[in-house]
């Protein structure tokens, strides 16, 4: 275990002293980058000393504002560690690969998977607005179909009222 924080401490020197050494090729003073990230110039200070590891949670910004890819950034980090105790080797010769190369393929697959599920979300919506289109069409539709019935059960209604009227006025055999 404590050859696995070697090689994260190895890690983040390197991560934070290729930060500094990027600010500085662009120009940047600690303070302009405190104020983009917005930190405070000691927090700044402790992410480029590489006394915290806060340099991961805003590493995106830190890149955005560097105009720096991913890519580029981790060329060269986190190589051959060997790393020993004062009994000797404890973990033989580390590679500790390229971090972002290391995930690439899995972010990528992700990636794809979140597309898909995007792509998968948006055809259901599709689908759901058109049932609902029929569905108003038909609930349309009979709303008409039910005045229509409405009118034709006024039409006979009428048509028995009258026809009852006639029947009792040609009827010679009721009283009046």
């Amino acid at each position: 275990m404590l050859y696995l924080l070697k090689i994260l401490h190895f890690t983040n020197r390197e991560i934070v002293q290729k930060i500094k050494k990027i600010r500085i090729e662009k120009d940047f003073k600690p303070l302009e980058m405190a104020d983009k990230l917005n930190i405070s110039l000691s927090a700044y200070n402790k992410l480029e000393s590489g006394s915290s590891y806060t340099w991961a949670k805003y590493l995106e910004n830190i890149l955005s504002i560097l105009d720096i890819s991913y890519e580029d950034f981790f060329e060269g980090i986190a190589s051959n560690y060997n790393i020993t105790n004062k009994k000797g080797s404890i973990g033989g010769n580390i590679h500790v690969e390229n971090l972002y190369a290391d995930n690439k393929e899995k972010d990528n697959k992700i990636g794809e998977l979140y597309e898909t599920r995007i792509s998968d979300k948006d055809a259901m919506i599709t689908l759901l607005k058109d049932e609902v289109k029929v569905m108003k069409e038909s609930n349309k539709m009979l709303k008409s179909e039910n005045k229509i019935l409405k009118i034709k059960l006024e039409q006979k209604e009428h048509s028995e009222i009258t026809s009852s009227v006639r029947a009792e006025l040609s009827d010679p055999t009721k009283e009046e």
